[in-house]
């Protein structure tokens, strides 16, 4: 790819040319060319750039995910502010070439996503930048393996073990979320590929210091998070916030926003008078959920249950949640509301024919998030 002319017909179809547009550019090629980047480097910037083409059609304004990959990692000095850095230099270089300043905060808004790679619900544009830079986390093993001495050698004033404790901690969180990818292309091209490799990472990181060769353990997520697989005596330790609740209820739009970001739930209808419960993969759209099925119980149950239920949940080290919703399941047969649910881009994951969309119309919709700890001590359990 060549980085300057793709600089330049991005800036001229967002309407910005001249000299400044080619200074700019430059600058920025130099930067991501600085002698420090090991991986964060011009080809990492070149590869997100071509994932974000092929994405392209995910996304709701592709050119403003583009400048958004532009500038992700545009400062990188391995500092807890980089992103945040970056998005600034964003907002004062494309304000200073004249772009407008709704895209402008849309691409500082994408950036700073990066930090934690959470697009919030219908946020086509975030997870098309999210997945485009997680996608080299599906290279093949050899390049994975190379990648990760280049993020190392990027970090070489954190000592070694400090460097791989939280390195673990990093890898075992991502390994546990639902999906590692927000659009249906990125799950299917990469998911499985990427937890296969984050997986012999984090058993290498176990095993082995920066050189290859044995050293001080790295310590498991229990010594991280003391109360996970501790035996009971430990489990009294306090370990969260003393003010923080194990169990918080979620507002609607805080509900929407984890189901948006799942990719996998249970779907309950009676059948037969019986409750059934059934997993499907699903996506939100329009604040309804919407999945496909083939012909069977589980379109029986959707077509004839008075109510249905759906719940979907997700945990990490430190915390959980779970969204359950209620309402009216539809089976889709209008040409126009096949089409809409068509632009969901919802695709079965099992190589099986599924024709018919089934809407689930909440009536109610009920949230919780919980905040994992020890045990408290309140004595022995009766009987």
């Amino acid at each position: 790819m060549d980085l300057e002319q793709a600089w330049r017909e991005l800036l001229a179809r967002l309407g910005a040319t001249g000299d400044m547009v080619l200074a700019t550019g430059r600058e920025l090629v130099a930067a991501w060319s600085g002698p420090s980047r090991r991986y964060h480097s011009v080809q990492h910037l070149q590869e997100v750039l071509a994932r974000v083409d092929e994405l392209a059609e995910d996304a709701e304004d592709p050119d403003a995910v583009r400048l958004a990959a532009w500038y992700h990692d545009a400062v990188y000095n391995g500092a807890p502010d980089d992103e945040e850095q970056s998005a600034v230099k964003a907002e004062t270089e494309l304000a200073a070439l004249g772009l407008p300043p709704a895209l402008v905060a849309e691409v500082a808004r994408l950036i700073r996503m990066t930090v934690r790679h959470d697009p919030g619900p219908e946020d086509r544009n975030g997870a098309v930048l999210s997945d485009a830079d997680l996608s080299s986390l599906a290279v093949d093993p050899e390049r994975y393996r190379a990648n990760s001495a280049a993020i190392r050698a990027e970090y070489l004033h954190i000592p070694d073990l400090v460097f791989r404790t939280g390195r673990a901690v990093v890898i075992e969180t991502l390994l546990a979320a639902r999906s590692l990818f927000f659009t249906v292309t990125g799950r299917r091209r990469w998911e499985e590929t990427a937890r296969e490799n984050l997986a012999a990472e984090l058993a290498r990181l176990r095993a082995e210091g920066a050189d290859g060769t044995a050293a001080e353990p790295v310590p498991a997520i229990e010594a991280v998070v003391p109360w996970r697989g501790a035996p009971t005596q430990a489990k009294m330790a306090p370990v969260t916030n003393p003010d923080e609740q194990p169990i918080t209820v979620l507002s609607d739009d805080e509900s929407w926003d984890l189901l948006a970001g799942a990719a996998l739930g249970r779907f309950v209808a009676v059948v037969a008078g019986q409750p059934e419960i059934f997993p499907v993969n699903f996506v939100v759209q329009n604040r309804t959920l919407l999945f496909r099925t083939a012909e069977g119980t589980k379109l029986f149950g959707a077509s004839t249950s008075p109510q249905v239920v759906f719940e979907a949940d997700d945990h990490g080290v430190a915390t959980g949640w779970s969204v359950i919703v209620r309402g009216k399941a539809e089976v889709l047969y209008g040409s126009e509301e096949i089409e809409e649910a068509d632009r969901a881009g919802l695709y079965p994951w099992l190589a099986t024919v599924k024709l018919r969309y089934v809407r689930i119309r909440p009536t109610t919709v009920s949230g919780r998030r919980f905040a994992f700890g020890p045990e408290p001590d309140a004595g022995s359990v009766p009987g």
